[in-house]
């Protein structure tokens, strides 16, 4: 009975220790909104890095800082970067300028995943329609996973993850949900070691007007191999013990 009480017991810690954990990316100390101050921050574990298209090159200079936004429908953390540093600072400028956008200068945000984990899902907020009933004007995105954490050689050994817009619908690995903060499934590539988000017109056309915040991670705790070992020991001893008691 001993035996198999430590297999449950096994079998119970290494359910808690699997459990998902979601990370919200939301301003610190609460405020409804306000700069990060750097281009870099590490939430939960999981590192945010802020970068934006200077000329041909991805840089995280000149004045590039992470934005933050905690209010209805506008959760998150977003990008300042030198070409809206005037509009940016305080909120005042709208989403073109505190949120992941294209509107002035090409802005990307990658996310890294830490040691010992594997993505579950990760969520976008604050996509709207602009004020319009054409789709070819509501907001969109994209999303990229890589091995590789700098944004310049990524962007040509990445694999795209899928395409979202206002509403939810998307297309290629992800399915999403619906609303203005949808989530992405991440079920398929959930190793990728960096996510690259990016406010772009997938479709095809010029819109310029897109722009959106990274809310939120979902990640799961990777049992260690020794971990793994001790689990099939522990469930081989208490099935022997069950199988000799039941046919006794």
């Amino acid at each position: 009975m001993r035996k198999i009480a430590l297999a449950v017991c096994i079998l119970v810690a290494f359910a808690i220790g699997s459990q998902a954990d979601t990370i919200t990316f939301v301003p610190p100390d609460a405020p409804a909104v306000g700069s990060w101050g750097t281009a870099s921050q590490t939430v939960g574990n999981i590192e945010i890095h802020g970068y934006y298209l200077s000329g041909s090159t991805f840089v995280d200079t000149g004045g590039v800082t992470l934005f933050g936004r905690n209010q209805a429908n506008d959760h998150g953390v977003g990008i300042c970067d030198p070409s809206e540093a005037m509009s940016c600072g305080s909120g005042s400028g709208g989403g073109d300028y505190n949120e992941l956008s294209n509107a002035h200068a090409f802005e990307v945000i990658r996310l890294t995943l830490p040691d010992g984990y594997v993505w579950d899902s990760v969520q976008v907020s604050s996509l709207d329609k602009n004020g319009s009933t054409d789709p070819a004007k509501f907001e969109r995105g994209q999303l990229w996973g890589s091995s590789f954490a700098d944004p310049n050689v990524a962007d040509s050994n990445s694999t795209l993850l899928c395409d979202f817009v206002t509403g939810g619908a998307a297309n290629n690995f992800c399915t999403v949900g619906t609303g203005f903060e949808p989530v992405l499934d991440l079920s398929g590539h959930q190793n990728d070691k960096y996510l690259f988000f990016a406010a772009q017109d997938w479709s095809g056309g010029s819109n310029t007007n897109n722009d959106y915040l990274v809310y939120a991670a979902t990640i799961t705790q990777t049992p260690e191999p020794g971990s793994l070992s001790l689990l099939a020991a522990g469930l081989v001893g208490g099935i022997g013990l069950l199988r000799r008691k039941f046919l006794a």
